[in-house]
Parts: structure tokens; C-alpha cells; sequence
């Protein structure tokens, strides 16, 4: 019996609006039963669905009728040969399971079983985001003709959706490293009527780049650490954007491979972490060869959570020809929520990035290249939308002694008992602009925790969101500040440190440290970002009268709040 699978757009529709996490399940459950690892589950139930999907289409009633009918019908052994081994082991698995689900409904698990949207999967390192992918597809601009790559395809999300919603003329192929998920996609591919090949190879050792495509998507490793060699083949084109050797980690080295198998005038999406946005060194001069050969042509940052197995935001960079400023678009704060942990991008998220792509607005900026210049070439959008006018602003290095910070004690080596070694601050101390001066004792203090002191009158600013500020007060003892925070000695002829104080703290100054905060699980602000806040300078006479109304105001709340915890008491005592 002859093979033959085909899908229509509409058919796909349907089969992606089925549920089919119950029979997902269920065939977890069977294969568990069966001894199959969790590990090795979800290939195993992927390939158990398209196993129970052609014995029920195809009217197969044995094991040696299905052996017979993988050989006559997939040659490639790279996927017949698991299969046969899989038919040998599970055929009893493979017949029950085939009683369960409708056949469409079989069809659709093969499909949308991993699909990260769902919020099932846990292992879902190979999948791209279905609403990730959608995006990709709308900035790319996929054609009638297109040649187009997906590298580390992964487990082929992005090659399916884009090959049953694009036009058919297009040729789709695929290179993933992992030898399973190479498996998965074709098996897929199968059930598309083979809509798009994918091959087993190392993106690193490609021997040519002849080969070149119209349209290149990318989801590489995030964070991973370069070792080993890379392809002579890339050598002349790699040392055009990293001229002084690779970095340790990998993330620009597999975001400039995709773009090297662009062809002029194509087009190039490589998702990655928002490290490659800012990290300074090395990776900055990166990001300036990038930007003045003109290869950079947007970056846009995604919200949180698109990754089911990970928090970490995901920035998408947009590569092609000949720009001559970048667009930064922000879409941090969009997506809907999808599960208890996940977020999608919404049709409506997907086309404002698009309108933000194409013109100035709340979210984006066309940015020239000598503001990228004068940021030293960080890519944060934020940085360059809603940008603050500070009148008579002297940035905060003008205004210092000198800058440290503090470093990281672990609790076995705190005290509630006085020990007279000295105190420990951290950020909990810290409350609403003030310094609660409870603190806990030093176990011990090595000498090299004395260059960690912090003095009265220093400024304390916490590395990470949300913002900790304040004035360090008079403590008897010796304090030694915490790694998360950053200590700084005013000079205090130039300005009043509590006023410093007081601006940071207040709307203004949020807003300025914010849009100087590189983004993460934790937002945090780097040492010369924080230097290059500006303060409004305003004469001194009108800096001690803001301080002297502060001072008061916080007298009398502390009156009250004392007011408040006597009540307290009295109330908790009546019955005594």
C-alpha cells in the first residue's frame, strides 16, 4: 500500500484547534507502563501517534504488515530504521493505542503535541513558540519562490507553520544537531506530504556557504559556551563582525551564522537572551561592527514567559541589508497569558510590532547610528524611548568620591548576637528611603572585608528592581554593605547627598534608572549606567531646604508609626 499524506491551510486550522492533551496522556501513561523512560517520553509518544495513525488510515492489522509498510513507504533510513525498532518494541502499545483517538485527532498530536503554547510540555528546548514563530514569519515576508532556512530547527514548529500558511512554492529546509529531533520533524514533514526536508548537521561545522536562502529564521541554544573549532568556511566572513577571535559564549556566534546564509537582499530573525543587547567588552564591538556594516536592521524585546521551561525574556534581532539606523521596538509588555506559566503573543501583539516596525510610536524609535554611537552601541529599546529631559543635569560620576560595592556574606556567617565584629547590611534593611540600623552581627571579619565599610552619609543604590535608596545613618559599629548593593561617597561641597537621595527616589529619578536597567529575571543597572544618571542640579540653598522638609516630614512619621505600634499594644493588651 502506497503512502500518502497531503494538508490543505483549513485542514491544519482544524487539527490545531483540536485538544488532544488527554490522549497525550494517555499515551504517556501506556508507554510508562511499557518501561519507556521519562526522558525518552515525548519522542515516544510522537512516535506512537503517527505509528497508531497509519495502522488505523492505512487498515495495517499486524506488526509484520507495518514493518512491510515503513520499507515500501520511507526510505529514509535516518527515520525508518527508529521506527522499525520502536514497531518491534511497542506494537502491542502502538494497536491499543490506535482504539483511542479519532485519526485526525492522531494526526494533530504528531503535529502540536510539543507546542510550547499549550503549556504542556516541559521539555520543550526544541520548540519554537507558535506565536514566536507566527512573528517570525511576519517580519520575514515569506514569498512565492523563497528559499527559506530554519537553523536548529529543533523539532520543525517553525518549518511546519510556515511551510502549510506561506506560499506553496516556497522551498523549506531545516538543520538541527539533535539526531531525536531530527527524527520528530521528518516524521511531521510526513504527515505534511513532505512540505519540507530537515537535515542532521552542526551549524558550526557547515564545510560551505554556498548555499544561501531568501529568508532565514533562527532559535539557537540560548547561553551556550563556545568550544572546540568552527568551520574554515566561516573564517574570512566571521573575523568582518568578531575580528579579534570568539568569546567564550557563543550567543553572537550562532546569531551571525544564520545571517551568513542569507542572501543579498534577504531577510534574517534570530531569537536570543538580552545579554547580547548590552554586555559591554568584546561583545559591544560586536554589536558596532554589526551595526555600521548595516546588517542590523531591528531589534525587538519580548515579554517574559514565551518560554514554557524558562522566565527569561527573549530578544528578536532582525538582520538585512544596508541599514542605516536600527529600529528598537519594546514589546516587553505584551502577550496574553496561556496556562498557569506561559504567555503568547496575541494577533493583535503580532500586529502592533508590525506597525511598530514600520514607523515611530509608543514602543519603537528608528535610532541613527550616532545615537547608537554615543550608547556606546547598547541595543536596550528602552534606553531610547521616552527619553528624559533633565535641565542643569550633572551625571552622578561628576558628583562622586568614589564608588564601590559591597560584597556577599552568607548567612552561616551572621549573628543575631552581638559579636563585635561588625554589622552586615542587605537590602531588606532598607525601607522606603531609610536604613533600619537592627542589622546583623559579623562572625568574623577578615581583613578583607574592611574595603566593603560603608561610611555615614554614603549613598545606597541596590543593583536590581525594585530600587532600594538611601542615606546610610550613624551606626556605632563597623557595617559592612551587601554584593547587591552599590556604595557611594558623595562629595558633599558639590551637593547635599540626601538630596540625591531624594531624586532618585522620586518619580523622575525611577523612570531615569529604569530605562538604564538591562532587563533579565531580575532587572538590574550596571555600575556605569548608574554613573551616568543625571541629577537636576538646582542651587544649594534650595537642596538644604528640600532636605530640611524631608527631615521634618520623616520626623513626624515616625512619631506616628510609634503612635501606631502603642496602640497596637494597648489594644493587644486589654484582656491582660
Amino acid at each position: 500500500m502506497k503512502l500518502y499524506e497531503d494538508m490543505t491551510k483549513e485542514e491544519f486550522d482544524v487539527l490545531k484547534a483540536l485538544d488532544t492533551r488527554k490522549f497525550e496522556y494517555a499515551g504517556m501513561e501506556l508507554l510508562g507502563k511499557a518501561g519507556v523512560e521519562p526522558k525518552d517520553m515525548s519522542d515516544s509518544v510522537i512516535s506512537l501517534a503517527a505509528l497508531s495513525y497509519f495502522i488505523k488510515k492505512y487498515d495495517i492489522g499486524s506488526e509484520g504488515e507495518l514493518h512491510v509498510f515503513l520499507d515500501e513507504n520511507i526510505e529514509d533510513m535516518e527515520v525508518n530504521r527508529p521506527l522499525q525498532e520502536f514497531v518491534a518494541a511497542h506494537w502491542k502499545e502502538i494497536q491499543e493505542f490506535s482504539y483511542v483517538p479519532l485519526q485526525k485527532e492522531l494526526k494533530a498530536l504528531v503535529l502540536f503535541s510539543n507546542s510550547s503554547d499549550r503549556g504542556v510540555r516541559k521539555d520543550t528546548e526544541y520548540d519554537t513558540p507558535d506565536s514566536v514563530a507566527e512573528l517570525a514569519m511576519a517580519i520575514l515576508d515569506i514569498r512565492g519562490g523563497d528559499n527559506v532556512l530554519d537553523m536548529c530547527s529543533g523539532r520543525g514548529n517553525f518549518l511546519v507553520k510556515s511551510s502549510i500558511e506561506n506560499h506553496e512554492d516556497c522551498a523549506y529546509h531545516g538543520i538541527e544537531i539533535n539526531p531525536s529531533a531530527v527524527i520528530i520533524s521528518k516524521i511531521k514533514s510526513l504527515l505534511l506530504g513532505n512540505k519540507f526536508t530537515v537535515e542532521k548537521q552542526d551549524i558550526l561545522q557547515m564545510d560551505s556557504l554556498e548555499n544561501k536562502y531568501d529568508k532565514v529564521f533562527s532559535e539557537p541554544p540560548y547561553g551556550a559556551m563556545f568550544e572546540g573549532k568552527v568551520s574554515s568556511a566561516y573564517t574570512d566572513e566571521l573575523s568582518k563582525y568578531i575580528p579579534k577571535g570568539l568569546t567564550k559564549k557563543a550567543d553572537f556566534l550562532y546569531m551571525i551564522l544564520p545571517m551568513l546564509h542569507q542572501k543579498c537582499g534577504g531577510k534574517t530573525v534570530v531569537l536570543a537572551t538580552h545579554g547580547t543587547l548590552f554586555r559591554m567588552g568584546r561583545e559591544a564591538a560586536i554589536r558596532e561592527n554589526l551595526i555600521k556594516s548595516g546588517k542590523v536592521e531591528a531589534i525587538i524585546t519580548l515579554p517574559q514567559m514565551l518560554l514554557s521551561y524558562t522566565s527569561i525574556p527573549l530578544v528578536a534581532w532582525v538582520f538585512s541589508d544596508n541599514n542605516s539606523s536600527v529600529r528598537v521596538v519594546d514589546a516587553s509588555e505584551l502577550g496574553q497569558e496561556v496556562g498557569r506559566k506561559s504567555i503568547a503573543l496575541s494577533a493583535d501583539d503580532i500586529k502592533r510590532i508590525m506597525e511598530a516596525l514600520k514607523q515611530d510610536s509608543d514602543i519603537s524609535k528608528s535610532v541613527s547610528m550616532e545615537e547608537l554611537a554615543k550608547n556606546e552601541y547598547v541595543l536596550m529599546p528602552k534606553r531610547y524611548l521616552n527619553t528624559i529631559k533633565i535641565e542643569n543635569g550633572v551625571k552622578l560620576i561628576d558628583l562622586m568620591k568614589k564608588q564601590g560595592r559591597g560584597m556577599n556574606i552568607a548567612s552561616p556567617d551572621l549573628s543575631e548576637q552581638d559579636t563585635g565584629n561588625g554589622r552586615y547590611l542587605m537590602l531588606q534593611n532598607i525601607s522606603d528611603g531609610t536604613v533600619n540600623v537592627n542589622l546583623p552581627y559579623l562572625v568574623d571579619t577578615p581583613k578583607q572585608y574592611s574595603k566593603y565599610t560603608v561610611q555615614e552619609g554614603d549613598l545606597l543604590v541596590s543593583r536590581t528592581t525594585p530600587f532600594k535608596i538611601a542615606i546610610m545613618p550613624k551606626v556605632e559599629e563597623d557595617v559592612i554593605a551587601s554584593g547587591n548593593l552599590y556604595v557611594i561617597t558623595l562629595d558633599s561641597e558639590k551637593v547635599n547627598p540626601f538630596y540625591v537621595m531624594l531624586y532618585l527616589n522620586s518619580k523622575l529619578g525611577l523612570q531615569q534608572l529604569m530605562m538604564k536597567c538591562t532587563t533579565g529575571i531580575l532587572a538590574n543597572i550596571a555600575k556605569a549606567d548608574l554613573e551616568s544618571v543625571k541629577i537636576p542640579m538646582i542651587p544649594r540653598s534650595e537642596q538644604d531646604e528640600l532636605v530640611e522638609k524631608y527631615s521634618k516630614l520623616l520626623g513626624e512619621l515616625q512619631e506616628a508609626e510609634a503612635k501606631v505600634n502603642n496602640l497596637r499594644n494597648m489594644i493587644g493588651s486589654v484582656l491582660d
